[in-house]
């Protein structure tokens, strides 16, 4: 049998994965957020977990950290646009930001165009998180159009697949947690794995 010989996989452009990717999530430092403008009219939220190292969507059923006893904590992400740099990203907010998400929605309607700002109490890196929202004038009707924030989630996530729901099953009022299925991490329901690569 011949030998193959060395070959270089010519091309003229890179693979998409190899591109970069518009929507990272982004996360306030202990310097506070950048200035951003939201692009969503609402937060999408779900309950996660930090597990192995990176932030995890909470399965409930199968779900290792749960079973470990760590409980979960709400995390919510708007799509933004940085004021300076005009880059697209995924703000993440905790639950002590929504008072303050929940009182412009009640007055007025929409979260986007609002400029949102967040700081660390104490600037410290794990200091609770303080949101501050405001009216801009003149850009609303500029900005981009707001991304599906699921299927970036899920991606960004890793998940082998997901199964995206019409509505959102709610826990109160307000916060909905996107139901994910344990085999979306490769888990059984009985949480042995079933192949794949968790998140």
């Amino acid at each position: 049998m011949a030998k193959s010989k060395p070959d270089v996989n010519w091309t003229n452009k890179p693979r998409s994965e190899d591109l970069p990717q518009p929507w990272k999530i982004l996360r306030c430092s202990k310097s506070g957020s950048p200035r951003c403008m939201i692009l969503a009219d609402d937060v999408l939220g779900c309950y996660v977990h930090y597990w192995g190292g990176r932030t995890r969507p909470c399965l409930r059923v199968g779900c290792e950290p749960c079973d470990k006893g760590q409980a979960p904590r709400w995390r919510g992400y708007l799509p933004v646009i940085t004021a300076t740099t005009h880059l697209t990203r995924l703000l993440e907010v905790t639950g002590n930001c929504y008072p303050e998400i929940e009182r412009w929605l009640g007055e007025k309607g929409s979260l986007r165009g609002l400029v949102i700002e967040l700081q660390r109490k104490g600037k410290v890196a794990n200091g609770e998180l303080l949101c501050t929202l405001r009216e801009a004038t003149g850009f609303a009707s500029s900005l981009p159009s707001s991304p599906d924030v699921a299927p970036l989630l899920a991606k960004l996530w890793r998940l082998t697949h997901l199964a995206l729901p019409t509505e959102f099953a709610a826990d109160t009022e307000r916060t909905g947690q996107t139901r994910i299925p344990p085999a979306a991490f490769g888990h059984s329901a009985n949480g042995n794995s079933a192949g794949g690569n968790p998140a």
